[in-house]
C-alpha cells in the first residue's frame, strides 16, 4: 500500500515549484491519483488470486502475474472487459464490484474538470507567455475589425520608434473569421485572448501587472452612452493591478 503515498505528491510539487498552482496541478493530481489507484488495485487483486479465499484454505488459488492483474484493472475499469482473465476469489470479485462504482464515481467528480482543461487548450483561453525581452500592452473595450485594424495601423506605424511591443487584446467573445484573419497578418505582434478585464484571471492570464500599459476603445457609436461610459469607468477601475509607470488610456 506504499503506492498510495503518491497520492501526496502535490505537497512536493508546489514545494518544489515543478506546476504552478491552478488547472494544471490539478490536472497533475488527478493523473497521480489514478495510477496510484489503478497499481494498489491490482497489487491487492494480485494478493488475493494468488492466496485464494481464507475460508476455502486457498483452493480457488489463480496463480497470475503483477503485470497481468495490472492489465485486467486497467481493462475492467476501462469497460472493455475482454474476458480473457476473471476473478476466481470470492474478495477478488467483491473488490471488483466496490472499485468500480468508486471509479464510476470519481469519473464523474473529475469530469467537469476534464472539460475545463480541454476547454483551456483553446488558443484564446491559453494565458500570455512571459518574455522579459519584449514589452507588451493590454487593449480591451469595444473591439470591432474596424477599431482594431485603425488601433493597430496607428500603433505599428513606421514613424513609432518602439515596433516591437506586444498588443494583447482581451475580449468576452471569441473572434469572428474577419478579426481571425487580421490577427493571422500580425501574428508575431498581436495576441487575442478571451476573458474580461473585470475577473483578476484573466488579468493574471495577460499578466496586466507587468503590462506597459493599457488601453480602453470606447465605442463611440453607442446606442447608450451612459452605459458604454460605466462600463469602461468599471474596466479603468479594474485596471489598478498596473505596474508602477505603466498608463492607462481611454480612447
Amino acid at each position: 500500500m506504499r503506492i498510495l503515498r503518491l497520492m501526496q505528491i502535490k505537497d512536493v510539487i508546489l514545494v518544489v515549484g515543478l506546476v504552478r498552482p491552478g488547472l494544471v496541478l490539478q490536472l497533475t493530481v488527478v493523473v497521480v491519483n489514478f495510477l496510484s489507484a489503478w497499481m494498489a488495485a491490482s497489487g491487492f487483486f494480485h494478493l488475493v488470486e494468488n492466496y485464494g479465499d481464507p475460508w476455502n484454505q486457498g483452493e480457488n488459488v489463480q496463480n497470475i502475474s503483477y503485470p497481468t492483474t495490472l492489465y485486467f484493472t486497467m481493462v475492467t475499469v476501462s469497460t472493455v472487459g475482454y474476458g480473457d482473465f476473471s476473478p476466481q476469489t470470492a474478495l477478488g470479485r467483491i473488490f471488483f464490484v466496490l472499485f468500480i462504482i468508486g471509479g464510476l464515481a470519481l469519473f464523474a467528480t473529475y469530469t467537469p474538470m476534464f472539460v475545463e482543461f480541454f476547454h483551456f487548450l483553446s488558443p484564446y483561453d491559453r494565458s500570455l507567455k512571459e518574455d522579459s525581452r519584449r514589452k507588451h500592452v493590454v487593449v480591451c473595450g469595444c473591439l470591432t475589425e474596424e477599431s482594431m485594424g485603425t488601433f493597430l495601423s496607428d500603433f505599428f506605424h513606421k514613424d513609432r520608434a518602439d515596433s516591437s511591443t506586444i498588443v494583447v487584446f482581451l475580449h468576452a467573445e471569441k473572434p469572428p473569421s474577419a478579426i481571425r484573419a487580421l490577427l493571422k497578418r500580425l501574428s508575431s505582434r498581436v495576441v487575442y485572448l478571451k476573458g474580461s478585464i473585470l475577473k483578476a484571471r484573466d488579468l493574471n492570464r495577460v499578466r496586466l501587472s507587468k503590462a506597459s500599459g493599457c488601453l480602453i476603445l470606447a465605442n463611440k457609436n453607442s446606442p447608450d452612452a451612459t452605459a458604454e461610459d460605466s462600463a469602461n469607468i468599471l474596466r479603468h477601475v479594474d485596471s489598478s493591478s498596473l505596474q508602477s509607470g505603466a498608463f492607462l488610456v481611454l480612447i
